[in-house]
């Protein structure tokens, strides 16, 4: 409230009310923590690239996908770059995505129908969690971690073997979680 005042001796300036929604993201204000969600982002690229009828996948992408660079069709760079760029998007509130996101960013220069396949698969992931919200819960106390783990055994056939890593901040308990009536999922 503070904030506000003084911003409003300084600037014209009309109070809105609380945020509700900012660049596709809708924000829940509660009085113990703010939620995070982009339900309608999801299907809007679902509608996007006509996947919105598709089956639910359960996994983002396969166990283990391999793709043969020099076989594969190559296709229009436009498509995959703007599903790409939705689905980093996405990860603002998915935090779950983010390797799987980097996984496939790593064939934007030269992508092929194969690279399409599977990043297709993320949507329809998403589609069957589309209950997922990130939640910032107030107070809790100042814990910073970090985890490394390097698997050299994934990466075949020249590519760099990915370093994960994985940063977790207790301060403001971050997690992610699904609408209460569908149960709940910590990160």
């Amino acid at each position: 409230m503070f904030f506000k005042k003084k911003m409003s001796t300084l600037f014209k300036m009309i109070d809105l009310g609380l945020l509700s929604s900012y660049l596709e993201i809708q924000v829940s204000q509660l009085k113990c923590e703010i939620i995070l969600s982009q339900k309608i982002f999801v299907l809007n690229i679902l509608k996007a690239f006509e996947i919105l009828n598709c089956n639910q996948s359960l996994t983002p992408l396969e166990l283990r996908p391999r793709f043969n660079q020099i076989k594969g069709a190559k296709m229009d760079l436009t498509l995959y770059k703007s599903l790409m760029g939705s689905l980093k998007y996405l990860t603002h509130t998915r935090p779950d995505l983010l390797f799987n996101v980097g996984f496939l960013n790593r064939y934007m220069d030269n992508p092929t129908f194969e690279h399409l396949k599977c990043a297709k698969r993320m949507p329809k992931y998403v589609k069957g969690t589309l209950g997922f919200e990130l939640k910032y819960k107030k107070g809790g106390n100042f814990d910073l971690k970090y985890y490394c783990d390097n698997d050299y055994d994934r990466e075949t056939k020249g590519r760099a073997p990915p370093n994960l890593f994985l940063s977790q901040w207790k301060c403001s308990n971050l997690d992610v979680s699904k609408s209460k009536d569908s149960g709940s999922i910590l990160m």
